[in-house]
Parts: structure tokens; sequence; C-alpha cells
């Protein structure tokens, strides 16, 4: 027989529930509760058992389990909050792609060296897989030549020659622990992904093509019992707890529950396949995707993730405020709008510090005050003014920056 799960919160004290008439359970020895054997009787007629022992007294957490029993009685009186059932991040590049990641450029390649001459949107980096008109598929960047992120050269894991064209980022080749998308990282032996538009036009298909990628949740989200994975992807998953990428446990196909310990870190990680709409939720059974506004989805991956992007526009735009406290050192404090998952790390490219004109390029970015809400850090540059206030650029027309904070999980 069919075997169904509910856990039950805050009940009123009730002894009959329902079962389902399809299915019903044996007679006896069908049904337990807490994982003890229950004493109950049958009413086929009315598609409900009573209860004769235990006796659930109000306010009790209990787990039943039996034979397609639906406690739908029970059910009515559940406390547990719908609130954060999509504890994986959505990830719809829209919303959670790093955005400078997103790259459209304009190239040429002679065997294996890409030439980049402009950089439309976006920064290049190590690992994206770039699409060329008569490029061979799943070429990738493997290492940086000229180029380190805007114009200039890179090399390629494949070879070919064609003219300049319009190319962009397609996918990524990830090592172990390494992020891709925000909240989206590499296996034990890293992944090779793509992403594309489901036929919808709003969600975003990732395809794992080797290895597998873990979408990571954050502990405190967690609060143990019963979750239930589902989705409408093609990749096996499989749930584990910890940190790193040393996870266990056999991959299993369609939804799926587990038994969760509160305050632990939460790891679900997807083998080849597509994956869309992943959703891990507190109880028994898969519910429909819970789709959030996009302002809470944007604050939810601050948490983890803020970037400030310069243009490549023919004018400069100013990514943050500063103040020289030296001639060669531009401090910025950062007051941010979430309260990150940890004091975060940064990383930049292509900023110039300045007063009032261009400004000298920054060559090196160190930690002043470590924070999650307020942290502030030091930039040195050159040709400043002790004590005057200043602004750190996007350095150079029609080239893209970016100045990164990152407090993802690991």
């Amino acid at each position: 027989m069919a075997q169904s799960y509910r856990t039950i919160v805050g009940l009123t004290a009730q002894q009959t529930y329902a079962f389902d008439p399809n299915d019903p359970p044996a007679a006896s020895g069908a049904i337990t509760v807490n994982g003890a054997p229950a004493t109950y009787t049958l009413n086929y007629a009315a598609g409900t058992f009573t209860l004769a022992s235990p006796t659930i007294a109000g306010g009790e957490s209990i787990l039943i389990v039996g034979a397609a029993a639906l406690v739908a009685q029970a059910e009515a009186s559940n406390i547990i909050p719908p609130a954060f059932r999509n504890l994986i991040r959505n990830p719809r590049l829209s919303l959670n792609q790093r955005g400078y990641n997103l790259a459209t450029f304009v190239g040429s390649t002679s065997g294996t060296v890409l030439t980049v001459s402009s950089v439309i949107t976006g920064i290049l980096q190590v690992g994206a897989i770039v699409s060329l008109p008569g490029i061979p598929a799943g070429t990738y960047i493997a290492s940086l030549g000229t180029g380190t992120g805007n114009t200039g050269t890179y090399n390629l894991s494949q070879s070919s020659t064609i003219g300049s064209n319009a190319g962009s980022v397609t996918g990524y080749v990830l090592a172990a622990n390494q992020y891709g998308h925000d909240g989206v990282k590499g296996g034990a032996a890293g992944a090779t992904y793509t992403w594309g538009l489901a036929a919808n036009g709003i969600d975003t298909i990732l395809t794992v093509l080797t290895g597998t990628v873990i979408l990571p949740i954050e502990s405190l989200f967690i609060s143990g019992g019963f979750y239930t994975l589902s989705g409408l992807g093609t990749a096996s998953a499989r749930v584990w707890q910890g940190t790193g990428t040393a996870g266990s446990g056999n991959y299993v196909a369609g939804p799926q529950t587990v038994n969760l310990t509160a305050g632990l870190q939460t790891n679900v990680e997807f083998g080849v396949g597509t994956i869309w709409l992943p959703q891990l939720e507190p109880g028994l059974f898969a519910t429909q995707f819970e789709r959030r506004p996009d302002h809470i989805e944007y604050f939810i991956n601050e948490r983890y993730l803020v970037r400030w992007l310069g243009n490549a526009g023919s004018e400069k735009v100013g990514l943050l405020s500063s103040v020289w406290t030296t001639t060669t050192n531009v401090l910025a404090v950062i007051a941010l709008r979430v309260r990150m998952a940890a004091a975060p790390t940064a990383s930049y490219l292509g900023l110039n510090a300045a007063i009032g004109g261009a400004g000298a390029a920054v060559t090196a970015v160190a930690v002043d005050v470590a924070s999650q809400v307020t942290p502030s850090f030091n930039f040195t540059s050159s040709g400043g003014t002790a004590n005057a206030p200043g602004f750190l650029l996007a350095g150079t027309a029609g080239v893209n920056a970016y100045f990164i904070l990152s407090a993802e999980l690991a």
C-alpha cells in the first residue's frame, strides 16, 4: 500500500482522521503515531479511522504514518506558517545572476586566442562559455591573456578562426565550490552548465552538462524536521547538510522528502539535466512553486552578493562616494540595505578614484572595518588631496567597471 506522511502542529485534541477511500489502511498494524504502532478502528463508510491509542493532546506535534491516510481534519489546524517556502533562491537571471557576468561583446578568434575589441555589457571571466558565430560549441575562457574582463585577449579551450562578430556568454565551467550564478556553485568535481529562458519567457532553466551544481541554503532558514524538494527540471538531486562540497546520499529523480537538523546549512545538489523552479519547503508534500515579488527577491539576494556597476558609455558613472585620507588612499564607508550573511569580501575591476576629474586607477582594495551592515574599505590610488571628498568611478569611457561585495555561503 502507498504510504502518506503528514506533520501536524498545534492540534486541538482529536482522535478521528480521514483516510483515502480509494486506498484504505488495513484493519490493524497499518498506522503509527510518532513511530509507535497505534490501535484504531475503521469506519469505511465515513472514510475515517479513530485512534484508541495513543491519545492526542491539544498543541501536540505529531507525525502520523499510514496507508494513504489523509488526516485532513488535523491538517485544518496546522499552524505552520507558509512564509518562505521557496528556500532555494529561484535562479532567474534577471534577479540572481551576477550582472557583470552577463557579458555581450565584439570579438574575433585566431586559434585559441579570442581578441575582444569592445565589451558592450558585463565583464568577461575565466570559465565563461562564449558564443560566437562559427566557434565550437562549449568553448570557454581557459585563462586570461591581456584582457582582465574588458577589451584585450583571452585564451580559449578550443581552436577556431573567425572574423569580428558580436558574441555573448552563455554558461560557465566551474571549479569545485566556485560560484557562477549567485547561489549556484560547482560540486566536488566542478560543473559545466548553461542557461536559457523557459517557454513562458519568465523563468530561467539551468542545464548541467557535466559534474554537479550545489544550491546552498543558509542555516538560519532551516528550522528542522521534514522538508520536501520539488521542481520541473530533469536533473536528479540530493539534499545534504554541511558546508563545502563533500555531500553524501543518493541522487533522486522527482520530489523527495528529507528529515533535516535545525540550524545547519542545507545543500541541494543537482546532477546532469535541467533545473527549473526548484523549491525546498517545510512539510511532507510538494506544493505549487511560490513566486515572490521581485523586490523581495532582490533583498534576499543582497544578503549574499551586492554589486555596483559602471556603464561602458561615453559618460563615466560614479559608483561610491568616498574621502581621500591621504594622497594615495581613498576610504569608502558603505551603508548596506540588507544585513549580509557574513562580513563581505570585496573585488573590483576598472575603477578610478577621483576628486572631480577622471582621477587615477585603483590598484588595490583592503578591508578597513569588517561589518555585515556598514563595512568600510581602503582603495589604493594616486593623485588625491588629503581630506578631500572623492568618488570611485568607472575608470575609462567605453570600459565597464564593477565593485562587488560577496558573502556567498561556503
